[in-house]
């Protein structure tokens, strides 16, 4: 029987780009406003994608050894599969492959830097993308183009929030709670990536310093 490993190894570069597709589709569907026919097609192809992720997430599942450490280990992707089918999140359904890829680091803090890096832009842009989806044609709603969409995701994510720009509906606002939490959490991170860099290199050149000093004495 075929390991886990096995698996991630064989599928991550597809289901990675399936999910590039995936966005392509759902873009291509919010930029030109999608009604009737075009709007069912782009929908079926998106649904049977977001059931290659389902697909995948059971096999590797199965496959695990160790189901609760698996669950445990993969609470974002599980999340990015079950939210979207809520409108609101459906641009979550690219997160889906950026786990497995992140799994090719070589240590922990390596992955969380590779996730940060690769998927900060992206939830901003499918964030833009959202909000547009569900506020266009909301009553009241100041998000009318893309441009707006971008900025507001701009500001949202950098927690500045001039209120020019803000969403009136209740899925809207939950697409806001997201960015403003991955804001946040970004923040966070990178405070603390470059903390950790900067104590790194000041023990390195005390390191290097004491040896320096060292052998100034014994000379």
């Amino acid at each position: 029987m075929a390991s886990i490993h096995s698996w991630e190894r064989k599928t991550s570069i597809p289901l990675a780009a399936l999910a590039v597709f995936y966005l392509a589709i759902y873009s291509f569907e919010v930029l030109i406003d999608a009604h009737g026919a075009t709007k069912s097609t782009l929908e079926s192809i998106s649904n049977i994608i977001w059931a290659t992720f389902w697909a995948d997430y059971v096999i590797r599942f199965a496959l695990a050894p160790r189901k609760f450490a698996f669950l445990r280990a993969n609470l974002l992707e599980m999340s990015s599969l079950v939210l979207p089918a809520i409108r609101a999140f459906r641009m979550l359904r690219v997160l889906t492959a950026f786990n497995q890829i992140s799994q090719f680091a070589t240590s922990k803090a390596a992955r969380v830097n590779l996730f940060l890096f690769a998927s900060l832009p992206l939830i901003f842009f499918m964030c833009a993308l959202g909000i547009l989806d569900v506020e266009r044609h909301a009553s009241g709603s100041t998000i009318q183009s893309f441009g707006d969409a971008v900025w507001w995701s701009l500001t949202t994510i950098a927690t500045v929030g001039y209120g020019d720009l803000y969403p009136v509906t209740i899925s809207g606002r939950l697409i806001a709670a997201v960015l403003l939490f991955t804001g946040i959490g970004s923040m966070s991170l990178i405070t603390a990536n470059v903390a950790s860099w900067l104590s790194r290199n000041l023990g390195v050149r005390n390191h290097v310093h004491e040896a320096q000093r060292s052998e100034q004495s014994d000379s």
